[in-house]
């Protein structure tokens, strides 16, 4: 099935696939980190940052995607208008905290990674591990 807003991630070029960069009013900003500090409290220091504060974008692509930008690296995804702020890969890599953490035994790793579904009824070994999402 063709999906605009997965396929735009496939080979995202930000030249051909960003529609328009704008800033954002500063009441938008403060809505914004509001909800973000709500779904990962763990970011909750380097969103309320000077830096993000001043520097946040809002960069509108092709098939409803936002992307919210600091300093031209994107922070965080929306995938719709009513969908939630996800965060993008490299602001994982940055705080690798903020989301809860798995850890499964040595034989689901390869699954996993070639894209298989996850459910927690498979942490099952004894060296598995869930945190509680909040």
């Amino acid at each position: 099935r063709f999906d605009p807003a997965h396929d735009a991630f496939k080979k995202f070029d930000h030249t051909t696939h960003v529609k328009t960069v704008s800033s954002t009013k500063s009441s938008e900003q403060r809505r914004i980190r509001t909800t973000l500090c709500e779904l990962y409290p763990p970011l909750a220091t380097f969103l309320s940052s000077d830096e993000v504060k001043g520097g946040l974008k809002v960069a509108k692509c092709v098939g409803g995607i936002k992307l919210l930008v600091l300093n031209g690296e994107p922070l965080f995804f929306q995938l719709d208008e009513e969908g939630p702020y996800i965060p993008h890969l490299k602001l994982l890599h940055r705080f690798p905290d903020a989301l809860p953490r798995w850890q499964t035994d040595q034989g689901a790793i390869k699954p996993v990674v070639a894209g298989a579904k996850v459910m927690c009824p498979g942490l099952r070994s004894e060296d598995s591990m869930m945190e509680d999402a909040p």
